[in-house]
C-alpha cells in the first residue's frame, strides 16, 4: 500500500511539474504570439505610412510629368509621344530622389545595383506609359492630356511594386 501511495504521489508530482511546464510554455507561446501580433500591426502601419508617402510623392511626380507634357507639347511644339517620354523621364529622376530620401526609409544608402534596378523598372514604366499613350490617343481618340491620366493610373500599379523591390531594403 505504501509503495502504491508513494508511486501515486510521484505520478501526481510529475503531472504537476508537467502541467507547470505546459503553463510556462503556453505563457511563452502567448508572449510570442503577442509579440508577433504587435510586430504585424506595426508592420501594417509602417506599410500604410509607406504607401501614403508613395502616393504623395507619386502625386507630385505626376503633376510635374503632366505639367511638363503640356508645356512641351503646347508651347515647345514637340509631338505628344516625345513630350510624354521627356516629361516622364524628368519626373522619374525627381521621383527617384524623393523615393530614396522620403518614401522608403533606410534606402538612403543605395547601391549601384539598386539604382540600376530602379531606373530599369522606370524604363519598363516608360514603355507601358508610351504604349498606353499611343493606344488611348491613336486607337481610342482620347485627347493626349486625358490619355496621360489613364496611362498614369496603369503605370502607377507597376511602379509601386517594381520600385519597392528596387529601392526598399
Amino acid at each position: 500500500r505504501q509503495k502504491r501511495s508513494s508511486l501515486l504521489s510521484v505520478k501526481k508530482r510529475r503531472k504537476i511539474i508537467f502541467c507547470d511546464r505546459i503553463i510556462k510554455k503556453d505563457d511563452s507561446i502567448t508572449a510570442q504570439i503577442f509579440k508577433k501580433d504587435e510586430y504585424m500591426r506595426s508592420l501594417g502601419s509602417q506599410r500604410m505610412s509607406e504607401i501614403g508617402r508613395f502616393i504623395l510623392v507619386g502625386g507630385g511626380s505626376f503633376l510635374l510629368d503632366y505639367g511638363l507634357l503640356y508645356v512641351f507639347t503646347e508651347f515647345a511644339g514637340i509631338p505628344y509621344l516625345y513630350s510624354s517620354a521627356l516629361s516622364f523621364s524628368v519626373s522619374v529622376i525627381i521621383n527617384y530622389w524623393l523615393c530614396v530620401v522620403y518614401v522608403f526609409p533606410g534606402a538612403r544608402h543605395q547601391t549601384m545595383t539598386r539604382a540600376i534596378l530602379f531606373f530599369a523598372s522606370s524604363l519598363v514604366g516608360l514603355g507601358i506609359n508610351q504604349a498606353c499613350m499611343w493606344f488611348f490617343v491613336e486607337q481610342i481618340s482620347l485627347h493626349y492630356m486625358v490619355a496621360k491620366i489613364a496611362a498614369t493610373a496603369i503605370v502607377t500599379i507597376w511602379n509601386y511594386f517594381a520600385k519597392r523591390k528596387a529601392v526598399a531594403k
